[in-house]
């Protein structure tokens, strides 16, 4: 792993952080806009632009509530690193292999002592 995939690690729940603040902004921005500007703007070229705006901003939240779905956390990112390389590592798969085999030593061991004892 190189140092910058670790800077980048550290970083995602940051990025996921300013992401869900950004769609807060965007979304009471776009609620401000769509229920105030009949108060404020009664000229009918200012009442379209601030709905334009108001559109505009809900489909960059849209676009910022997909980032925040795609956009993995850090478990997540740990899980997709680790879990192959924990899996396709060989150490790991010789595992149960040497736990039968120590179990079966242990087996034949308590069976030679009580075959001893009686």
């Amino acid at each position: 792993m190189e140092w910058y995939h670790i800077y980048l690690f550290t970083r995602i729940d940051y990025v996921i952080t300013v992401l869900e603040v950004l769609l807060i902004l965007i979304m009471i921005t776009s609620v401000v806009l769509v229920c105030f500007s009949p108060l404020f703007y009664d000229e009918k070229n200012l009442l379209p632009k601030a709905y334009k705006a108001a559109k505009i901003l809900i489909i960059i939240a849209i676009c910022t509530i997909g980032l925040r779905v795609i956009i993995p956390n850090q478990r997540e990112v740990a899980a997709i690193y680790l879990v192959p390389k924990i899996v396709g590592n060989e150490s790991v798969q010789k595992i149960p292999e040497n736990m039968a085999k120590l179990l079966e030593l242990k087996l034949n061991q308590w069976i030679e002592e009580s075959i001893k004892e009686n």
